[in-house]
């Protein structure tokens, strides 16, 4: 097992030529966007599975299997919730800038729907105090 710095795709081209030596099967992991393209690239030229756990944008080539639901089979879950308890209005609470775009066409399946939907920053100083 080998571990890579989150924001070095450098660093992450070393090892996974590194483990490629080694006889690795498949690729799990690397949570960083910075990081992805290059692992993928990489597991697509020597035709290895790359496993990603968190979410990411898909990419057309290559062996990708992905954990975490597409958006849209999330946007399609939450409208489902929406419409089980009656809901008219809610409100997204988010973490960080990462987070909203990937919101994007559940808030435009809300706004075709005619929900009202607010959204809040949870931590919207950086201090990580959720309260």
């Amino acid at each position: 097992m080998f571990f890579v710095n989150s924001d070095d795709p450098f660093s992450s081209l070393n090892s996974i030529c590194h483990v490629l030596r080694e006889g690795v099967v498949g690729v799990y992991g690397l949570t960083s966007p910075s990081n992805v393209h290059i692992v993928q690239s990489v597991c697509d030229a020597k035709q290895i599975p790359h496993i990603i756990t968190h979410w990411a944008e898909p990419i057309e080539s290559g062996i990708q299997i992905n954990f975490y639901p597409q958006p849209k089979f999330l946007t399609q879950a939450y409208m489902d919730i929406i419409s089980n308890f009656n809901w008219n209005e809610f409100t997204i609470l988010y973490l960080n800038s990462e987070s909203l775009p990937r919101l994007g066409n559940f808030i435009e399946s809300s706004k075709t729907t005619g929900h009202i939907v607010y959204i809040e920053n949870l931590d919207p100083d950086g201090t990580e105090n959720y309260r």
